[in-house]
């Protein structure tokens, strides 16, 4: 039997990250993508992995995977205002 893959599996509530609306999108894409190729059979492992330049909470970048039969991957680079904009 082919390994399925649901996004309902991998929601959890203690992993949210909070990104820009463009990054959101890039991720629903690559997500798409993983659940068409989990639904034949090609991809049976996830994971998305934020990574921090410094000490902020929002990553700087998240690395999405899906492997199995087939391999894909994605860096999604979050664009963020520098502190001096912010305070302006």
């Amino acid at each position: 039997m082919a390994n399925t893959f649901s996004t309902s599996q991998i929601i959890d509530e203690v992993n949210v990250i909070y990104v820009p609306s463009q990054a959101v999108e890039e991720k629903k894409a690559f997500d798409t993508e993983v659940c068409s190729l989990a639904e034949q059979g090609k991809i049976g492992h996830y994971e998305a992995c934020p990574e921090y330049d410094d000490q902020s909470f929002i990553p700087s970048r998240i690395v999405v995977k899906a492997s199995g039969e087939q391999s894909i991957q994605k860096i999604i680079e979050i664009m963020r205002m520098n502190d001096e904009e912010i305070r302006l």
